[in-house]
Parts: C-alpha cells; structure tokens; sequence
C-alpha cells in the first residue's frame, strides 16, 4: 500500500458514507475503503492505477472504478466525501479542480492527501491563500492529510451556480477543460509542421525536448530512410502497424503518420491527460491514428513492424525504469520478424544491455552529451 493510502486508511473512521477517490495511486486503497461499507467511487488519471485498483475489486464496485478524465455520470453524481490524491504534477491541482467543482461544491468533505516531496504542503499553503480553508489532519510516512473547504457563498451553494465570487480561484472553478488547452506549433526541419494541443502535466508539453528531437532527427537519415521496415515497407504497403510507446502530446506519432500516412499508427500512454491530448492533436490535424490506455505493451497486440518511442523513466519526482524494462522484455513479443524498435533515452541509463537481452544485437545510430538513440531488429 501506498505510504499516501496508508495516512488515508489511519483516518478511515472520519470517513462519510459515500466516497469519491480523486487519481488514487498504484495500490488497492479503493477495495479496502469498500470493505468498510463505504460505498466508493474512482476516477483515476494513470493507468496503471486503474488496473491496480480495479483488479481488486468485485461486482458492482468495478463499474465504480475509472479511467479516464472525468466521466459524465460521475459529475452529476452525489458523495459525501472526496478525497484527492495530489497530483505528481502541481500545475494539474488547477485543473482538478476545475474538471471536479461541480462534484466538490456537492461534497460535505474534501481532502487533499500527498507525499512532501510531491509539493503537499506548498500546494495546501497556496490554497489557502487563494481563498480555502485548510486544515492538516494527519501527517504520517512523509506524507500529509488535508481537509480543504470552502464558503458556500464562495463556492455558489445558495444558488446552485458556480464562479459567483470575484476570487481567483472562484474564477478558476467555474473553467472547462476546453480553458487548459495549451496549444503550440512545432517546425522539424525535414518535417511537416504540427498544430498540437497539451494539457498541464503531459510531457513536453508546448515544446520539443531535446531527446525527442534527437530521435526525429534519426528518422531523416537516408540510411534510416533505407530500413527495410520504417522506410521503403511502411511507405508502400498499407497496414503496417508501427507504436508510438509513452506518446505524451503526440509529436513522434503524428509526425510518423504525417510521413507515412499508410502505416497505421497506434500511440499509447498510461496518462490520461496525454491521450486526450493525443487524439485532440490527432482530430485537428484529419490524422486517423488509433489512440489507447496501455500498461507498457499490455493492451498491444502482436504484429507490430516498428515500435519508435522515448519512453519514461520517472513515476512523478521518483526515477522508475521498471515500465520500461518490462515494455522491452514484451518487445520481442510484440514485433514481426525483423520488426525494429528506435528508442531515445538519456545516455547514463544502460538501455543497449537491455535491448540486447530482449532483442539481441543493438546498436547507437546517434547521440549527444545526453541522450543515445538505439536501434535494434528482431531476428
């Protein structure tokens, strides 16, 4: 259990009758919440946690637990008490609260649960100076528990409105999600442009990283171009499946269909806010891509003829490869015969051993001060 659950569960007695778990973590806080009675409810923004929190649960509560950024009946519905999970990213609390005032201006209790490291304090300090009352419940495991309220004339109560108060944060509630849309234009030399929108937390948003750039470069070469799967077949034959691992906003993939318009591009993230982002992008553009949760290669089908990527290795503020080695153990798996897989990633991390070991031979078509890119071909 989650050191965050585990402050959470300390308190379980203080909890109201119907509960509402806002992006709980990659554990089964949920099922133990439901074993007291308490009938609960999940929206979860990663999803690892949803697989996590869903496989422990049975019957009715699984319909209960979901992924995704806010589900229609969920924003109608009544709870007692919501409980928030600060985000790893703290420009997405603005955005948590937007999507969920409705739910919230609903609640008898809110609370905001986080790790120290993650910012819990600071963002509890900065709402309260925006106009919320905050008090700290518990504070356990380097983690803190906050209850967070506000007045019902602030939050439009009385009058079943919201956004009444002349309030920054009164402002910030009444926003849709259609007001966080960040978007931007990025210009790859050898590339089509592309008009992308990001919402706050999604990697790189409004911007090109530089390992990114690093790989796309790569993809120019003319002796890529000559690979007999990424250039003359995916050019030619339609069908031909390539991945996008990890898309964030969508850069690599959408820039592939863009390239190859035959191939038939799939793109999948464990953020939500990265697949919305994705297919935004994606449907502005008349791109036709196939965009999907997916826990490393879990939800990918075998078959692929090319996977191209710059996966993750953080979980928040913590380094983790552990997603990573696992999608490349599943890599052989997942690719064709002489399917590739092009991967970007910062170069003190020891990607070619395990490559290799998945794989067999792999090599380093380009790098810099920081970043390598391998490429490798499954025999």
């Amino acid at each position: 259990m989650e050191n965050t659950s585990q402050v959470l569960l300390r308190q379980i007695e203080r909890l109201l009758g119907s509960v509402l778990l806002v992006c709980p973590p990659i554990d089964h806080c949920h099922a133990e919440i439901e074993r007291t009675g308490r009938e609960t409810t999940s929206i979860c923004w990663d999803f690892q946690a949803f697989e996590a929190q869903h496989s422990a649960l049975s019957g009715a509560a699984r319909d209960r637990c979901q992924f995704g950024v806010l589900q229609a009946e969920t924003d109608s519905a009544e709870f007692q008490h919501a409980v928030l999970f600060m985000p790893k990213s703290k420009e997405v609390i603005e955005l948590y609260l937007s999507l969920l005032g409705n739910v919230l201006a609903r609640a008898e209790k809110v609370w905001l649960v986080g790790e120290k490291r993650e910012g819990i304090e600071s963002a509890a300090k900065k709402l309260k100076k925006e106009g919320f009352g905050c008090i700290k419940l518990d504070s356990a495991r380097h983690c803190q528990l906050w209850e967070i309220s506000l007045s019902d004339n602030f939050l439009g109560k009385s009058d079943n409105s919201l956004g009444k108060s002349d309030n920054n944060l009164g402002k910030m509630i009444e926003r849709s999600l259609d007001s966080y849309w960040q978007p931007f234009t990025l210009d790859i030399p050898g590339w089509e442009p592309l008009e992308l929108h990001s919402l706050p937390g999604v990697f790189s948003a409004g911007r090109l990283d530089d390992g990114t750039r690093l790989l796309l470069e790569c993809l120019q070469k003319p002796e890529f171009q000559n690979d007999v799967v990424i250039g003359r077949t995916i050019a030619k034959v339609k069908g031909n499946r390539i991945l996008d691992f990890g898309c964030g906003c969508g850069v690599v993939g959408l820039s592939m269909k863009r390239k190859w318009p035959e191939a038939q591009v799939e793109m999948v993230d464990v953020n939500a806010l990265a697949l919305e982002s994705t297919r935004r992008s994606a449907a502005n553009m008349g791109l036709d891509v196939s965009v999907y949760a997916s826990d490393g290669l879990s939800q990918v089908a075998s078959g692929l003829a090319a996977i191209v990527t710059n996966p993750p290795f953080h979980q928040g503020v913590k380094q983790d490869t552990r997603t990573t080695r696992q999608f490349l153990q599943d890599c052989r798996t997942r690719l064709i015969p002489g399917g590739t897989l092009t991967l970007v990633a910062n170069r003190f991390l020891p990607y070619a051993d395990w490559i290799e070991d998945s794989l067999g031979n792999v090599s380093v078509i380009a790098e810099d001060t920081r970043y390598k890119v391998y490429h490798a071909k499954r025999q």
